[in-house]
């Protein structure tokens, strides 16, 4: 039997291409995620304080959590440069 190296690259090839490109997507998405989160919480912020003032609200704290933990979880920052504390 001779071996095809193409063949061989082939067949490694796709599946890997594949699979990166999916996990490359995803990544993307939670990149996006995160963006539209952050953006969320800013414009609700901005429109808060300019209607009501400075003065605590546990629905803008919970949109930053949620800002932060996508953030987080789409790996915008390297762990050294994100606050442990969130």
């Amino acid at each position: 039997m001779i071996f095809d190296l193409n063949i061989a690259l082939d067949s490694f090839i796709q599946p890997f291409l594949a699979y990166v490109l999916d996990k490359n997507e995803k990544s993307i998405a939670k990149k996006r995620a995160a963006f539209v989160a952050l953006e969320e919480a800013a414009r609700e912020t901005r429109t808060f304080i300019k209607e009501q003032g400075y003065k605590p609200n546990i629905n803008l704290s919970k949109l930053w959590m949620n800002a932060f933990s996508a953030v987080h979880e789409a790996k915008l920052f390297v762990d050294s440069s994100f606050p442990r504390e969130l």
